[in-house]
């Protein structure tokens, strides 16, 4: 990692550099590592926060994707923050114009996990009145994912893998939901 930086601060151009620590440190086993040092080193998370989040931008700005952002995604679900994955998921399921993109399943789906904890951190947090606006609004979203779901299956717009991939997700959410005695949908 160290080289790399070493890399990027000589040649802060060279678009190779970021993509080439962005994927290093979504390793398992450099985050093992960061684990395993971040007791010794608490200083370390946030540096490679912000490590992760300026080489996400390099390298959204050169070539936005949905891997890119779905990795992204990951890396603050790994470091637990989802409380700020939230809001940046819900801007991601718009395009330029405002637009939004019921098609990006994998990221709405994340979305629904995001507001999910962050709802759990808030009530640890003591913010129950926050907790339960996130709680219910990852409630809300499951809801439309399950309906746009069905009507892209209806109109033939998933291919069977993927239909099997999303609808096991659905199931899966609805379990996390049910833990908290949440139904799956709004009542």
């Amino acid at each position: 990692m160290d080289r790399l930086e070493q890399v990027i601060d000589r040649t802060p151009d060279n678009l190779e550099a970021y993509r080439m620590q962005f994927q290093l440190l979504n390793t398992e086993n450099c985050r093992e590592e960061i684990t395993s040092l971040l007791p010794r080193q608490p200083n370390l998370g946030p540096r490679v926060d912000e490590k992760m989040w300026r080489n996400f931008q390099r390298l959204d700005t050169a070539d936005s994707s949905f891997e890119l952002e779905n990795k992204f995604v990951d890396y603050m679900f790994w470091r637990d923050m989802e409380i700020y994955a939230a809001p940046f998921i819900y801007q991601r399921l718009f395009d330029s114009e405002k637009k939004f993109l019921w098609w990006k399943f994998s990221l709405r789906f994340r979305y629904v996990c995001a507001l999910f904890h962050a709802g759990l951190q808030l009530r640890a947090a003591n913010r129950p009145a926050e907790a339960e606006s996130y709680l219910r609004s990852a409630q809300e979203e499951l809801g439309a994912i399950k309906t746009a779901l069905f009507n892209a299956h209806s109109a033939g717009l998933l291919k069977a893998e993927e239909r099997e991939q999303y609808f096991g997700e659905t199931r899966q959410l609805e379990l996390l939901l049910a833990t908290l005695g949440l139904p799956s949908h709004a009542s």
